[in-house]
């Protein structure tokens, strides 16, 4: 996998270097058509999770292997957004046994793309893929003012 460069830093490297400064860290990137890529970090609750689905395929080498995927409703209070985690990222959010109501820290990479349907309409479609979630402080506030 290429890694990502800005300003000859990695990615990473530029997210380290805004959040020392306390800005929310947003790195855009363009490819191909159209394609808009966007990292972000945010803390959010999650308000509904799906299960881990594991879906069978075999490769290009003809080798068995499995896709893992699990979905994420999120809340910053403002704003609500899907996401899903894929593969490894998807096993390993599955092993901090995270739970509704939780307060998380994500990282999410977004990708905008348009296409053209049967009919010759241009439509576009946002995707948003979190390649990093934690556990982060408490669960939210109950009806009664108590956190649990």
């Amino acid at each position: 996998m290429e890694t990502l460069k800005e300003n000859g830093k990695t990615l990473k490297e530029n997210l380290k270097n805004s959040k020392e400064k306390g800005a929310l860290s947003i790195v855009h990137r363009v490819f191909n058509n159209l394609k808009t890529v966007k990292i972000m970090q945010r803390i959010y609750f999650i308000d509904e999770m799906t299960p881990l689905l594991e879906h069978s395929y075999t490769d290009k080498n003809g080798q068995p292997q499995v896709f893992a995927v699990q979905g994420f409703v999120l809340s910053d209070g403002c704003n609500t957004l899907y996401g899903e985690t894929q593969g490894n990222y998807a096993k390993a959010a599955l092993a901090l046994k995270l739970t509704v109501g939780q307060c998380v820290a994500v990282q999410t990479c977004s990708t905008a793309r348009s296409y053209t349907t049967k009919d010759g309409e241009q439509r576009w479609e946002n995707r948003v893929t979190i390649t990093n979630i934690a556990p982060f402080g408490p669960r939210r506030k109950a009806e009664g003012g108590q956190t649990s």
